[in-house]
């Protein structure tokens, strides 16, 4: 029987491996800035790699990672946006990672985007988290939804079963935010049996890596009033709470 000390040092040691695996892949297939170093060794980009190895182990896709490394030339690298070779080194980078984390069966929770094939599973979920609105009406939205060019989706899966998912759009702004435009997180939901096991945070890192790609600064969020288990969950997630707001409604004539 392990001990809790036991199994915090075991998940120390699965972290360094992934951590070591993926800076070695980024040094050969990525390495933007063209640094000699031996594998291993400190090169400048350890605060990138430990961004890859989340993720991977939350199941982004070789398209998501490639495009977070792309993010990463252009931001925090301060390269050209057309710089040569982006394109293919980021691909390959992508790739290779998920290549590694597959074959070693490291990537528990599958997440990727949202696409009108996911239509029946996905109203299904929608309807988890606003069954006021009928699971008909739900449904009917979502062609309209994936033509939005200011709105994602994305759905976490578990060996093939959906388990949660979540809903982002640009607003042009949101209460409690300062920036303008902003993005916002429309809905989020996990499953009631894969709840508090990291995967509505692993989808919240989602929607921030593809709102920090939109160029924005800021993801708001709202709950209602009485959902405690949801503001705990967003506090959770980092949010901060910033107003409360109750609505009023007047019939006229």
């Amino acid at each position: 029987m392990r001990t809790r000390t036991g199994a915090k040092k075991e998940a120390q040691r699965d972290y360094h491996a992934a951590f070591q695996a993926v800076q070695a892949i980024l040094l050969k297939h990525w390495n933007p800035l063209g640094i000699k170093a031996k594998p291993g060794a400190l090169n400048g980009y350890e605060p990138y790699v430990s961004q890859v190895v989340f993720l991977a182990k939350t199941g982004a896709s070789a398209a998501d990672i490639a495009g977070h490394l792309a993010h990463l030339e252009s931001t925090q690298l301060a390269l050209p946006k057309k710089a040569p070779g982006r394109p293919a080194r980021c691909k390959k980078s992508g790739r290779a990672v998920t290549d590694h984390f597959t074959e070693l069966n490291l990537r528990p929770i599958e997440i990727r985007r949202a696409t009108l094939k996911d239509r029946k599973i996905w109203a299904a979920m929608r309807f988890e988290l606003w069954p006021e609105a009928g699971l008909k009406n739900l449904s009917a939205e979502v062609p309209a939804l994936l033509k939005r060019r200011r709105f994602h989706a994305w759905i976490a899966m578990d060996g093939g079963l959906p388990m949660g998912f979540a809903e982002a759009f640009v607003r042009e702004f949101a209460n409690g935010c300062e920036r303008q435009p902003v993005a916002f997180l429309e809905g989020i939901w996990v499953q009631k049996s894969h709840r508090r096991k990291g995967v509505g945070r692993a989808l919240l890192k989602h929607v921030e890596a593809w709102a920090l790609r939109q160029g924005l600064k800021e993801l708001g969020s709202d709950a209602y009033v009485g959902d405690r288990l949801s503001h705990r969950s967003h506090l959770g997630w980092g949010f901060d709470e910033t107003e409360k707001v109750v609505y009023f409604r007047k019939k006229l004539g």
